[in-house]
């Protein structure tokens, strides 16, 4: 069912980019999605060589097709609510330490409200592992922010996270005013190059674009140090005066009764985007995608 959505969103938008962006996909995703769908159907879909995107005499065949099917599923869905089978027994769902942290637990309340005697397993493992275990059918839903990108698997973004970088008390570019809210990174190399700093293991993502953010700035350094943990990172950046870099949904750590001082990098704002990936759509993988996007976007600090 996932390729009629697809081949339906770009049909209505008559635009691949468009399309993404209203399905949370990366434009080249989407785009490689619809190339093989036409290499699997041995028939070309779309006129790539007009804009907007037009449909095929044989693409306008296949929306018939998808726009009946969808319906159908639609009457399905509806049927078996209303007659109390659609309950799904099991649902097994892998997480980065970010979604397990601060959103699953209220999805996982809104699901246990809506699908009583749902049996939820929540596994947090390395995003190859989540990938692997979709694919072999062996857990349903996973949500990552370093995806490989398989083609056998679907993905949808749910959240772009920004990264922050946090000046604790003590450090000599801490400014006491600049507390309860996220700057724009006011900072030159100058003011950077004898600095050091931390990033957690627990969210590759972060130390990549923290790299990427000090190499941009000419900052030439050997190793950006690690803590196992988030926690952990900000702790080692308070005791020992060191910047770190964290996502924005964890800035909530006080010590000495002083916050650190919060800082955007990059214009626009760094980010690393959180994804839901999935093999097979069900009622309540997509509540549950539903509800992690929404969470998503009420924690994000402004």
């Amino acid at each position: 069912m996932q390729d009629f959505k697809y081949f339906m969103t770009v049909a209505e938008t008559q635009n691949f980019s468009k399309a993404a962006e209203k399905l949370y996909l990366s434009q080249p995703y989407l785009s490689r999605w619809a190339a093989k769908l036409e290499r699997e159907l041995d028939i070309t879909l779309f006129d790539r060589t007009r804009s907007p995107i037009k449909l095929t005499d044989d693409g306008l065949v296949f929306l018939e097709y998808a726009s009946k099917m969808l319906e159908l599923e639609r009457e399905m869905h509806t049927r078996f609510s209303r007659d109390g089978k659609q309950i799904p027994r099991a649902l097994s769902i892998g997480t980065d330490v970010l979604t397990g942290t601060y959103v699953l637990p209220l999805v996982i309340a809104q699901l246990v409200k809506k699908y009583p005697g749902l049996q939820i397993d929540v596994l947090e493992e390395s995003a190859k592992e989540m990938e692997s275990q979709i694919s072999s059918g062996t857990m349903d839903l996973a949500f990552l922010s370093c995806p490989s990108s398989r083609e056998d698997l679907q993905y949808e973004q749910v959240s772009d996270c920004r990264i922050i970088m946090v000046i604790p008390p003590g450090n000599p570019l801490y400014k006491e005013e600049n507390c309860c809210t996220i700057f724009k990174s006011p900072f030159k190399t100058s003011d950077l190059k004898h600095c050091s700093f931390l990033t957690a293991k627990s969210t590759p993502g972060t130390h990549a674009i923290a790299q990427g953010f000090l190499n941009s700035m000419n900052i030439s350094i050997k190793h950006i140090g690690q803590e196992s943990t988030i926690a952990m990172a900000l702790r080692t950046c308070v005791r020992s005066n060191r910047i770190a870099f964290v996502p924005d949904t964890t800035i909530s750590y006080a010590i000495s009764g002083k916050l650190p001082n919060y800082y955007e990098i990059g214009e626009p704002p760094l980010t690393v985007p959180v994804f839901a990936v999935y093999q097979k759509m069900t009622p309540a993988v997509e509540d549950t995608i539903h509800w992690t996007r929404e969470h998503w976007k009420s924690i994000s600090a402004e």
